[in-house]
């Protein structure tokens, strides 16, 4: 019996000890795989931490590899997401060079078409523009012609565009000339051997101008306004005088102007026939000798936008005396004509133009095509030109002076048309001593009657709405805001005060 028992015991003591010992190893188990999994858990957070490191190393950057995302349109459409940029199908094009380079190359050769002044000026960027096939970009610096510059590219969100640089010259005068582009919406430039920190040019955006053709048949680049004398009147007088002709845009470039003659451009700017470029350089005043940057900005600013393009200063009146109409004949110019130039006379112009609008009387006794007649012969001393900005590469104040390959220049017929020029005899100013060398015989010519007539119409109904103002009458404000306020505040006066 007692055997048995101890036999027993020592079954059940086994037993228990070997439950014991799988159980240990049960828990020793699940302990390895916990551990392990916890490390597999850290390393792929280490891993994922590390990545987060890498991307945002690279925000940070901004370096020109960043990859991007372009939304191209389409036929279906497509959506704007956050920080990628927009490509309308005019802006999904990347050319290899540069539009008649090598007339480029060989033009830049001769060293016509730069003008050394100013030595010391600032090369700011002006205006930049994107043609079906290359690129314009127009400095302030006359001093920079032939250096080499770096064309830079940017998107939308002014990232520099990876690998798209380009390598150019400075022609004519203080043009770039760039290819294109798949998504630059923004460009720059830098010179020679500038470093990055030197002189960073902050990129300007492209205007555009890829059109399947010209939104205007006949537009004006307007000369630079600068100077003392005041241009209200001015330049009603001349934008009204070119509408009549048949222009129905105006380019204006603004050196100084004041802001009683700025109101008469912003008016035109709101009716949408005109545009103007602003000035800001390191110079106080600007004046004739920024005259040729204004020539070839507007000339860049036109191109491909308007076919033909009057080039005359403020004080230059364009007189067509042909058939039809000077649009009509315009349309009859063969296609391989890229500039028609008119001979000029001169007229005597011997007081200031007023500063300020103040009667219907003063107006008309004002007006520059009624007060001014004496006038020289007509001859072809000084040419003005009507240009196809597409088809001429170099421009001289008025004129063209490169075409390029089978363009030819026409001179137009005295019988045709020429050009009134109001010549003023200050002799502080450019040329204001010019009746000082003139032997000829003055003689009293006008405008025809039926153009004049329409043109005092047109300018008496601009200067009218524009600068025929006055103050608030204090009748017109009603009496429970007049009792509610002081006058002072109220900025009245009444009928009779």
């Amino acid at each position: 019996m007692y055997s048995i028992d101890s036999s027993f015991c020592c079954v059940e003591s086994k037993k228990g000890n070997l439950w014991m010992r799988s159980e240990w190893i049960f828990q020793q188990t699940i302990g390895r795989m916990k551990h392990q999994k916890m490390h597999r858990r850290k390393t792929i957070v280490l891993f994922i931490s590390f990545l987060l490191v890498l991307l945002l190393f690279f925000q940070s950057e901004r370096v020109k590899i960043i990859e991007r995302t372009f939304i191209l349109e389409g036929p279906t459409g497509s959506s704007q997401l956050y920080n990628s940029c927009f490509v309308p199908y005019w802006n999904q094009v990347t050319t290899d060079d540069v539009t008649h380079s090598d007339e480029f190359r060989k033009w830049a050769a001769t060293g016509f078409g730069g003008n050394n002044n100013l030595m010391d000026g600032e090369s700011r960027l002006l205006s930049a523009f994107v043609y079906p096939e290359d690129i314009s970009i127009i400095t302030t610096a006359m001093h920079t012609f032939g250096k080499q510059a770096t064309c830079r590219y940017y998107d939308c969100n002014r990232i520099e565009i990876h690998s798209a640089r380009f390598e150019s010259r400075v022609w004519p005068l203080a043009v770039i000339s760039c290819p294109r582009r798949f998504g630059a919406e923004f460009v720059s430039v830098s010179f020679g051997n500038e470093e990055e920190s030197e002189e960073f040019r902050e990129p300007i955006p492209l205007i555009n101008r890829v059109y399947e053709k010209p939104i205007h048949e006949l537009s004006v680049c307007v000369g630079p306004l600068y100077g003392n004398e005041s241009k209200w009147l001015e330049i009603i007088e001349y934008v009204e005088h070119y509408r009549l002709l048949g222009t129905s845009f105006f380019y204006f470039t603004l050196f100084n102007m004041n802001e009683y003659d700025r109101k008469i451009i912003d008016d035109y700017e709101r009716l949408g026939i005109a545009e103007s470029t602003k000035y800001v350089t390191e110079y106080l005043r600007l004046g004739w000798m920024s005259h040729l940057i204004q020539t070839h900005e507007c000339h860049y600013r036109s191109k491909f936008r308007s076919k033909w393009v009057v080039n005359m200063d403020i004080d230059e009146r364009l007189i067509y005396t042909g058939p039809f109409n000077l649009k009509h004949y315009l349309r009859s110019m063969p296609s391989n004509i890229g500039e028609v130039s008119f001979t000029t006379n001169r007229v005597l112009k011997t007081e200031e133009n007023p500063s300020k609008y103040v009667s219907e009387s003063q107006l008309f006794s004002e007006l520059m095509f009624l007060k001014y007649n004496k006038t020289t012969e007509i001859s072809w001393y000084n040419l003005k030109g009507i240009i196809r900005p597409e088809m001429v590469a170099l421009l001289f104040y008025h004129w063209s002076f490169f075409q390029f390959e089978g363009v030819k220049v026409m001179s137009v017929p005295k019988r045709i048309g020429h050009v009134r020029h109001y010549r003023n005899i200050d002799t502080t100013a450019l040329n204001g001593n010019w009746m000082e060398n003139y032997d000829g015989k003055l003689r009293i010519t006008r405008l025809s009657s039926s153009f004049e007539k329409k043109l005092i119409m047109a300018v008496r109904r601009k200067v009218k709405y524009v600068y025929d103002q006055r103050g608030i009458r204090c009748e017109e404000i009603p009496e429970w805001l007049s009792s509610r306020y002081k006058r002072e505040l109220l900025d009245c006066k009444f009928r009779y005060e």
